[in-house]
């Protein structure tokens, strides 16, 4: 009996030993890459200078036509592909639209809840991720194959990305037992690849609810696939063999381990900590001219956005952290948009060279036409949201137009900007 302990034991510790040697290789091979950028504290940054215009080549308005008979209860995810915007709503429904906002079909219809997708543009697949399997639609919303789910994860991930047709990346909750924090599956259900998780931990107040606001990033760049663990100051490349950095941000202070909600378990607590310590959970956008970075506050909504930009193509950062300026009676709740005078601009989604921003039709209209009402600490107050002051003049009427046919009641309204070259 203690033979069989003593050679359990022995394979625990080497299982532990090889995971964190294979951890320290993919970060040593990815240290080596000649395209890493490393930006830390001493790096030089211009502050307060983002605007979005500085970033934008061109800026349009998408709103989304009624997808009766079913009802769109806003954005979770947005993806854009040949020439068509697909849609994953906080209901689990995927919806696919033009590039126009015509709507199309619902992917998903009566067959699969979505909890997560990705699009392949070149095999003109949908990946849909559910609970314990995957199922690989076409355009036309037919079911080509489904993945059934053959290991026990306890719940799996809603980040999902396809590699190609016959094998797809999922990155998982981190609920402190994950032995991997990323793993790419084949089409049969097989695990042909685990990066391990390096931030393991034992927690009796974990809720589904709270691991789930801990959603890891995965999303395509160029022909690759992009990862971010949600609190990781390390945007990596994913490749077949290896976890890549690519991009290294040690600026700001990241929520550690011992405090993370996932961990603690007591949001007041959690909250309480990320305020007084200016912790925060970092969100990373990555174009072939840009690495946006955007900074929350433990998971939480900020009041205010806090951006870094970093420009490929100049080498250059930029800082971009908002102040409450009541005085003037204007509030900017993301970018400047010196653009078109709108509303402000604060990416929630990223798909090749666009960033993407979702309304709802009656926050739209109403922040737009009327601004919104706020408590300055003294009493309540009005302040305007747009900034009124288009970089062209025609570029506004379009946007005047829009506003005026647009009814509370529509679909969201989205913002899509792409963003300049690196020839531009």
């Amino acid at each position: 009996m203690l033979v069989i302990l003593f050679e359990m034991a022995f394979l625990i510790v080497g299982c532990i030993q090889n995971r964190t040697v294979e951890l320290k290789k993919d970060v040593k091979e990815g240290r080596e890459s000649k395209h890493l950028s490393h930006i830390d504290s001493a790096y030089p940054e211009i502050k307060d200078t983002i605007r979005l215009s500085q970033i934008a080549d061109s800026l349009f308005y998408v709103p989304l036509q009624s997808t009766d008979p079913y009802k769109m209860d806003g954005v979770k995810k947005l993806q854009l592909a040949d020439s068509f915007i697909f849609i994953q709503t906080p209901g689990s429904d995927l919806f696919m639209f033009t590039m126009k906002g015509k709507f199309i079909r619902k992917i998903n219809d009566g067959l699969t809840t979505c909890f997560g997708f990705d699009v392949l543009e070149k095999e003109q697949l949908i990946f849909v991720m559910s609970n314990k399997k995957i199922a690989i639609y076409d355009y036309e919303g037919r079911i080509k194959k489904q993945i059934r789910i053959k290991q026990d994860w306890e719940g799996i991930g809603y980040c999902i990305a396809g590699i190609d047709s016959s094998s797809v990346a999922i990155s998982l909750w981190n609920n402190g037992i994950r032995t991997a924090r990323l793993m790419i599956l084949n089409t049969d259900g097989k695990i042909v690849k685990e990066f391990p998780n390096p931030e393991t931990f034992q927690s009796p107040h974990l809720s589904v609810r709270n691991a789930s606001a801990f959603q890891r990033s995965l999303f395509h760049y160029q022909d690759g696939i992009r990862y971010h663990p949600y609190y990781c100051d390390t945007l990596f490349a994913l490749t077949d063999t290896l976890l890549k950095p690519v991009f290294i941000e040690k600026k700001i202070f990241k929520v550690p381990l011992e405090h993370r909600l996932e961990y603690v378990g007591d949001e007041e607590t959690f909250t309480s900590y990320c305020v007084k310590q200016q912790a925060y959970a970092t969100r990373f956008f990555e174009s072939d001219r840009y690495i946006f970075i955007d900074y929350r506050l433990g998971y939480l909504e900020p009041i205010l956005p806090n951006y870094l930009l970093y420009d490929k193509s100049t080498d250059s950062l930029f800082n971009y952290k908002q102040e409450l300026v009541f005085k003037n009676k204007s509030l900017h709740f993301g970018l400047y948009n010196d653009y078109d005078g709108g509303l402000p601009f604060s990416p929630a989604f990223m798909s090749g060279e666009y960033f993407i921003q979702s309304f709802s039709a009656y926050y739209f209209k109403e922040a737009y036409t009327k601004g919104r009402n706020l408590d300055n600490g003294h009493g309540t107050e009005h302040y305007e949201i747009k900034s009124n002051y288009p970089a062209r003049k025609e570029r506004k009427k379009p946007l005047d137009d829009l506003v005026k046919r647009l009814n509370p009641e529509d679909n969201p309204v989205l913002m899509i900007v792409k963003l300049k070259s690196l020839s531009k």
